[in-house]
């Protein structure tokens, strides 16, 4: 097996069965952010981006493990965004963690299939 770290998919060529993708989808991550009651978030670009592209990498039978923390909104949630793309998803965890300074916060892990 091999890991690549790059942005998106510039440097892969082939296809593959598994894609780990940790969605960044905080604008800036400044911690102070994160203890307002509205904290500013990317509008959802890098999701669509790396769904549109992930299916010219995945094999069929392949799947897509992606997080999710929750403050970041329907518009980044790979449940409702992936379908969109063509995809099917099964949450296959989910917790409340304790973001910053007693700050809790859902967060799901997806397990996303081409369908």
């Amino acid at each position: 097996s091999q890991i690549l770290n790059t942005d998106l998919f510039k440097k892969i060529s082939k296809k593959v069965d598994l894609i780990v993708f940790n969605h960044p989808f905080f604008l800036d991550y400044i911690i102070e952010e994160l203890l307002c009651k509205e904290p500013k978030f990317e509008k959802a670009k890098l999701i669509h981006r790396f769904l549109k592209e992930a299916k010219n990498h995945l094999l069929q039978d392949g799947i897509i493990i992606m997080p999710y923390l929750h403050l970041a909104g329907p518009e980044n949630d790979p449940g409702i965004q992936a379908v969109k793309h063509g995809f099917s998803t099964k949450e296959v965890f989910k917790a409340k963690i304790n973001v910053t300074q007693g700050k809790i916060s859902p967060m799901s892990i997806y397990q996303i299939n081409l369908f």
